[in-house]
C-alpha cells in the first residue's frame, strides 16, 4: 500500500484521512486535501449503506475547494462500472445524485480533527440516504503532528 498523496503535497491544516461519525455506523469517507493556490483542493470517496432491498454498498465522489474550512460539493457516481474481470468501458461516465457539505473544525494539536457532514444522495433504483450536521471524526491516525 502506497498513500495517495505525499505529505509534502498535503494541505494545511491537514485533513487527509479516513473519517466517520462516530453516533453513525455504516457509512464513512476518505478525504484528500490537497495543497494548492488560493484554496486547497479536496477530493472524498464516500461509502454508503446499499438502497433499500440492495445488497451491495454504494460508492460516491466529490471534488472541490476548501474555503476557510467550508465546502459544498455535488456528489457523483459512475454510471457505467464493470465487473472485475470483465473489459472496462472506453470512457466512465458520472451521474450526480446528491451533494455534501462538509464544515471542518480548526485541528488542535494532541486532538483528532473533527467538523460536520450534511448530505443527501439519491439512490438510482429510488430512496435516498442523507444527514444533517452530523459530527464526524478523523478516524486514521494523524501524522506529522
Amino acid at each position: 500500500m502506497e498513500p495517495a498523496l505525499l505529505p509534502t503535497q498535503h494541505a494545511t491544516p491537514d485533513y487527509n484521512g479516513l473519517w466517520y461519525a462516530p453516533s453513525d455506523s455504516g457509512w464513512g469517507f476518505e478525504l484528500l486535501d490537497v495543497a494548492g493556490a488560493p484554496d486547497p483542493a479536496i477530493y472524498i470517496l464516500m461509502y454508503l449503506p446499499p438502497a433499500a432491498g440492495g445488497a451491495n454498498p454504494t460508492w460516491a465522489q466529490a471534488f472541490g475547494s476548501l474555503v476557510n474550512g467550508s465546502v459544498t460539493m455535488p456528489l457523483q457516481q459512475v454510471s457505467n462500472g464493470y465487473c472485475r474481470g470483465c473489459p472496462p468501458p472506453a470512457n466512465q461516465t458520472y451521474t450526480t445524485n446528491g451533494t455534501i457539505t462538509l464544515s471542518m473544525d480548526p485541528i488542535r494539536a494532541g486532538q483528532q480533527p473533527g467538523g460536520k457532514a450534511t448530505f443527501t444522495i439519491d439512490y438510482p433504483g429510488g430512496g435516498s440516504f442523507s444527514r444533517s450536521n452530523i459530527p464526524i471524526q478523523m478516524i486514521s491516525v494523524l501524522t506529522g503532528q
